[in-house]
Order: C-alpha cells, then structure tokens, then sequence
C-alpha cells in the first residue's frame, strides 16, 4: 500500500508500506525460486524504517499514483539503491504520477476549487511521448511512399492540432488511445507506429462507418 499521511500541524509523510519479508537479493525475486534451496528461505519481516518513506520534503507536497516511490516528487525522494531490488520490484511509474507532479508543481492560488479542476484534468500527459515518434515516422513515410502516407494525412494531421486533452466530443481522443493500445501489443518490425495507425483507422472505421467518432461514444 501506499500510505500518504497529513496533519493539522502541516506535517506530511508518505510510506511505502507492507508486510515485506527479509530475502537473499542474490536471486530474482520476480521469477520463481527453488524453495529446496535454504538460502530462497524468507526471514523476519522489514520493519517500518526499513521501508521506502519520505516527510516533509522542501518542494512542499507529496504525490503517488500507485507508481514509482522513488518518483515521488521531483527531486527529493527516497534513495532507490538504499533498498534492497525485491522491496520494490512491482512498482513502476505511471503517466498519472507524471502529470500530478506537473499539476502540483504548476497550481497557483490553491483552493478547494483549483483543486478539483486540477483532480479533473484530462490531459494525455503519454501522448507527449508517443506522438512526436509517430509524425516523426510518417515523415519518413512521405519520402518512401507517399500514396500510403496521403491515406493517413487527415488522421495525422487532427492528432497534430489536438491540445492532447480526453474530451467526451474530441474524436482525436478516440484515435489516439485505440493506436496507443494496440502500440503496446504491436510485433510489427517495419514502420510499427504507422502501421498501428492504420489498424486503429481500420478498427474504428470497420465498427463505426469512419474513424472520426467523438470518445463519447466509445
């Protein structure tokens, strides 16, 4: 669990917490071990200091989105190599955790009501990520084979102009979290962020008569 921890005095914590128990960080606790040998044998359970934990940090707040405890703000954070690689080993980061510290590092004027227009924010903080590599791929497309680029001209160019914020009537929100879906599945070799933008066209067109279907409707 993730604990986050606040007080009347403005005091904050936040602990990485759980019933954790002592192993050999020899082996790779991420796969199977041979419970015959006595060295894969767990020991005591860590105690609450031996647990990635952080209070009241300069930057003056603490976020987590079920992510990274060693992302938790960004600057002052537990030290990753003061614990041991099994404590931690299924807590990656997540696009939540990034977007909330650029939300919480940006906020002025902090009210209960900035703070849920921020807790509402839908920007696709991942789009900033993977779209430039896909219009970056297209351009290459452009010079190797411009009649299957024109087929994809229309599609680029909504996901240029989108402000990249999840809207129930923006069909480019639509397009884009079907391609990033299948990007995460893709084996294809050649061209794989086009060739995934054709299949979400594909997908879309194929179940809704045209790929320009406002996200409310999915």
């Amino acid at each position: 669990h993730n604990i986050m921890y606040a007080d009347k005095e403005g005091n904050i914590m936040y602990v990485y917490n759980g019933l954790i128990a002592e192993r050999d960080d020899s082996f790779d606790w991420s796969k199977p071990v041979d419970g015959s040998e006595p060295d894969t044998q767990w020991g005591k359970y860590h105690n609450l200091n031996d647990l990635p934990q952080l209070t009241n940090p300069d930057i003056g707040y603490l976020q987590n989105c079920n992510s990274d405890p060693f992302k938790t703000t960004p600057d002052e954070n537990p030290r990753r190599g003061r614990y041991p690689r099994y404590m931690t080993s299924h807590q990656g980061n997540t696009a939540r955790a990034e977007r909330s510290k650029v939300i919480l590092d940006t906020i002025e004027d902090i009210s209960i009501a900035s703070l849920e227009r921020a807790i509402m924010d839908t920007y696709v903080h991942r789009a900033a990520e993977t779209l430039p590599e896909l219009f970056e791929e297209y351009e290459r497309l452009l010079d190797s084979d411009e009649v299957r680029a024109q087929k994809l001209r229309q599609p680029i160019e909504a996901l240029k102009s989108w402000n990249r914020m999840a809207h129930i009537g923006s069909a480019e929100t639509t397009l884009y979290f079907i391609y990033d879906e299948l990007l995460n599945s893709t084996t294809e070799a050649f061209m794989p962020k086009i060739a995934c933008l054709e299949k979400t066209i594909e997908r879309i067109t194929n179940d809704k008569g045209t790929w320009q279907v406002p996200w409310g409707e999915i």
